[in-house]
């Protein structure tokens, strides 16, 4: 791509130190459109830029949204990030929020010793942030190096993303799930996809990933793969695709068949895709519809979205970097919204600063995830780009924006069956909310009709006396409507309060015993609540991080699902998390708390669903296995009908068995054979009873038994100067009739095999193959291969040989001697004197032939000659010439061909 120079110096971004607060773009998922062909999105508003931010007193201070009657909100440490809309203070990212962290293109880092510490700072500040900005997943979008061949560039971008392994040792998984697809400069050499991947692969392909949890596999190619994660109560399914990735959304052997096959695997799933090509920031903006692959072996942008994003409803994003077009503060940014087949949105977001100073000044991409953090109380996606090394955050609308959505709706599948029920003071006739405040420096004080609570840990200022909050919402768990069913799946509970002030948050611990809105700091032994593990849990539930004068979501998840399952509702304890106290509204306040509960409803006509298992399979063989099943529940059925599905893994579609009829719960297994050796297969149990209702077990893999034929490289035999015959042995056929037999060989140090014409065995036994053509005296290698009539393939050990030394040695000149004698005549005296030799004793012949100055041939004489060494005298007389230059040549010849010549110039 043509590169856009940013001077020195200038970063292109409006930024903003940690301190300040960044502006943010609004794109509402009800107002988003599709913007296709490269169009622009008209669903994003600019946002306002050089607010300034000022105190209490009106004096401008930098360091938060406003003073308070404790301290300033300081915003110093890493993990006081902020979301909001345009032109208003911002929704601070609580601890229900969740946070994607894209690392755009590192190439520039990659190719310098000194710039690789800008990598180095991203991923340290990614490990020391884990937890402030619960980063639950971590993908790089390309261009890991700049030249793919160079390996040195390679080993420090191992290095670089090792940080996010920790000690393997000690957690196996790493330290968070992460993935690292290909750009072009990721290949031997750029945007050629025939040349080698092999560093690639080497670094950064599946082996790496073998024995994480979170891996799901790879393409057959290893350049595109998939990772499961989870957060926010939601399950996620990321597909990191190679560059351009070419194929058919049909056709699993392909890239795109590929991640079509694992999309249809995991539809349940709401599924990110990060690229390297895919919306760029050229004229216009949007979807690339151009190839940049030298030979054209790739899709487009477009051509990506038709195949796999547009028509799977559960793709909701893509990021990709790549692109570095556009000028000033939008260089190398850009963002759209576009609708898919289902009528849903899917955010397209290009993040790539190569042409920053210092090759990016380690800007990344922040994708935070607020539940309650949107507009009218929609959930939020909020991008911010901000740079560790730099400490900044750029804060232009191409740098920070976001989008308000309905995570509930949008991250579940199309056919999902959950419900959210909403709990709030006043709210629908709900009148369970109780709540309280108790005060160590008031011990005696009742607060129940107090309108705001307050949770600190120095109140008056200065006394290091503690107030803790209580909150509880009553009737939540039940079997009437409007309340969570007992035992069903909570999928995401946020409490939001209405925060009065700014302060340090507190961290909630689910009470163990029981309270009123009455009681006071006396009332629990004068000493307050304490999370002992008899008033409170000793584990926390949520910590709410620093908080500022908005609404606060909080993810309550944990806590609902354990009141479901069983638990008693006792709600929670605040407790203070520092000195700069948290006020927030009461039941009794302007703004009550509210809690919203998603849960997966139970489906159908409200009867018990039938329900199967799938179980592991037995009697596996080289082409046969024998598949076993449950039948757990009949759901009211008076019988079911019972198979499996089974494919090879990476496959598109299903095979299926016969169907069994069950009458009764119990197990069921069926024998498949025609199953290819050696190969991993997957299958699951169906079953539909008699009433309508289906259900499918989970995937179980297996991998069948191989038996390869087996090979021996033996022996080189008859080795001379330029032949060999090279030996092995078929030692078994596996389960083939039959064989192709034959061998490699190459020079010690080549990097390439010849191979001999194939031999076709039926039986075992010995193989010989004579080959000619090569060098004396020079080290070979060899290896017996086989390829056998069922496709199975085997290669034996590699042996060396050495052909001999050649024999013939060529004659030698040992002395030459050419006069001319001066002659007083126009006439040319010539006299050759010579001397020769041959190592093997077989000389032949010796010629002189004197040649004039216009190419002719004026004089010739033969002699023949043998043994070891000859002598001898050739005169020449040449009339008629003066001044005249000759060139006099010797050859001598041995018997075997070989010859020696030199030539001498007289002038008459």
């Amino acid at each position: 791509m043509n590169e856009t120079n940013i001077p020195e110096g200038l970063d292109g971004h409006e930024t903003t130190d940690v301190g300040d607060v960044p502006s943010s773009a609004d794109v509402d998922e009800g107002e988003s459109t599709d913007v296709d062909e490269g169009g622009t999105s008209t669903g994003v508003d600019p946002p306002e830029r050089g607010a300034e931010r000022r105190g209490a007193d009106g004096a401008s201070s930098g360091l938060g949204p406003r003073f308070d009657r404790r301290t300033f909100l300081k915003l110093a440490g890493a993990g006081a990030f902020y979301t909001g809309v345009a032109g208003s203070e911002p929704v601070h990212a609580q601890s229900g929020h969740w946070t994607i962290v894209a690392l755009p293109d590192t190439q520039k880092y990659a190719k310098s010793s000194t710039l690789i510490t800008y990598a180095q700072d991203q991923t340290d500040w990614v490990v020391n942030n884990l937890d402030a900005e619960n980063v639950a997943f971590v993908t790089h979008e390309g261009d890991i190096v700049d030249d793919g061949s160079n390996q040195t560039q390679w080993e420090r971008m191992d290095a670089i993303v090792d940080t996010l392994d920790g000690d393997l040792s000690t957690t196996p998984d790493g330290l968070v799930p992460y993935a690292t697809p290909p750009g072009d400069h990721d290949w031997a050499v750029e945007e050629d996809r025939s040349s080698s991947t092999a560093y690639y692969r080497q670094y950064f392909g599946q082996s790496r990933y073998e024995g994480r949890s979170w891996f799901g596999g790879a393409a057959p190619n290893d350049l595109s793969h998939y990772q499961l994660f989870s957060a926010g109560g939601y399950d996620f399914l990321h597909i990191d695709l190679e560059w351009e990735a070419p194929g058919d959304a049909s056709d699993a052997s392909t890239p795109l068949g590929w991640a079509q096959s694992v999309m249809d695997q995991y539809s349940d799933r709401p599924t990110i895709v990060t690229t390297h090509s895919y919306v760029w920031d050229g004229n216009p903006p949007g979807r690339t519809t151009f190839v940049e692959e030298n030979s054209g072996d790739g899709s487009s942008g477009q051509e990506i979205w038709k195949a796999i994003i547009e028509p799977n409803p559960q793709v909701f994003m893509v990021l990709n970097g790549n692109f570095h077009e556009s000028s000033g503060s939008d260089n190398g940014e850009y963002h759209q919204v576009s609708t898919n087949a289902a009528g849903r949105s899917v955010y397209e977001i290009l993040a790539n600063y190569q042409d920053y100073p210092n090759g990016g000044n380690g800007w990344l991409r922040l994708v935070q995830f607020v539940p309650g953090g949107g507009s009218d109380g929609q959930d939020r996606i909020a991008v911010r780009t901000y740079s560790p090394s730099l400490d900044q955050f750029a804060t232009d609308s191409s740098s920070q924006f976001g989008f308000d959505l309905d995570f509930a709706s949008r991250f579940s599948g199309p056919d999902s069956t959950t419900e959210t029920v909403t709990f709030q003071q006043g709210t629908d006739g709900y009148a369970g909310t109780v709540d309280t405040y108790l005060q160590e420096d008031s011990p005696s004080a009742n607060n129940a009709s107090a309108t705001t609570l307050n949770v600190d840990s120095d109140d008056p200022n200065g006394t290091n006396r503690d107030v803790h909050a209580l909150v509880r919402f009553e009737n939540v768990v039940g079997a009437d409507s409007g309340q969570v069913p007992v035992g069903t799946t909570v999928t995401s509970a946020t409490l939001t309060v209405q925060t009065t002030n700014n302060g340090d948050g507190a961290s909630l611990h689910r009470m163990l015993t029981a309270w009123t809105d009455t009681d006071t700091w006396e009332t629990f032994g004068g000493d307050g609540i304490q999370a002992d593990g008899v008033e409170a849990a000793t584990s926390t539930d949520v910590t709410t991080g620093t908080v500022i004068e908005e609404p606060t979501p909080i993810d309550v998840t944990a806590s609902v699902q354990a009141w479901v399952d069983g638990q008693t509702n006792l709600g929670w304890v605040f407790l203070p998390s520092g000195d700069n106290g948290w006020d927030f509204y009461s039941a009794e306040g302007a703004t009550p708390p509210r809690l919203d509960v998603t849960y997966e409803a139970e489906s159908g006509d409200g009867d018990a669903s039938v329900a199967v298992t799938t179980e592991s399979p037995s009697a596996v063989g080289e082409t046969t296995a024998t598949l076993e099943g449950t039948l757990t529940d009949l759901g009211g059925a008076a019988s079911a009908d019972v198979s499996f599905e089974y494919r090879k893994v990476g496959a598109s579609n299903w095979a299926t068995t016969a169907t069994q009829t069950l009458s009764a719960t119990g197990s069921f297994s069926e024998s498949v054979d025609g199953l290819t050796d050696g190969v991993e297969y997957e299958y699951r149990a169906v079953a539909t009873a008699s009433d309508g209702d289906t259900a499918t077990g989970s995937v179980v893999t297996f991998t069948t038994t191989d038996d390869p034929p087996a090979v021996t490289t033996g022996s080189a035999t008859n080795v001379g100067e330029t032949t060999a015959t090279l030996e092995g042995s078929l030692d078994d056929l596996g389960n083939a009739a039959s064989a192709d037999v034959g061998f490699e060989y190459r020079e010690v140090g080549a990097s390439s095999w010849s191979g001999t014409t194939p031999q076709t065995l039926s039986a075992t036994g010995g193989f010989s193959t004579a080959v000619d053509g090569l060098a004396s005296g020079t080290d070979y290698e060899f290896r017996a291969v086989v390829d056998a009539s069922d496709g199975d393939t085997a290669t034996g050990s590699s042996v060396p040989f050495t052909t001999t030394e050649s024999t013939n040695h060529p004659p030698a000149i040992d002395d030459y001697t050419v006069t001319e004698l001066g002659s007083p005549n126009p006439h040319a005296e010539i006299i050759a004197d010579w001397a020769v030799s041959d190592a093997d004793g077989n000389l032949r012949r010796v010629m002189v032939e004197v040649v004039d100055s216009g190419g002719q041939t004026v004089g010739r004489s033969e002699t023949s000659v043998g043994g070891t060494s000859a002598t001898g005298r050739d005169e020449f007389k040449i009339k008629h010439v003066r001044g005249e230059r000759f060139d006099v040549t010797l050859t001598v010849t041995d018997s075997d061909g070989a010859t020696a010549n030199a030539t001498q110039s007289v002038r008459e």
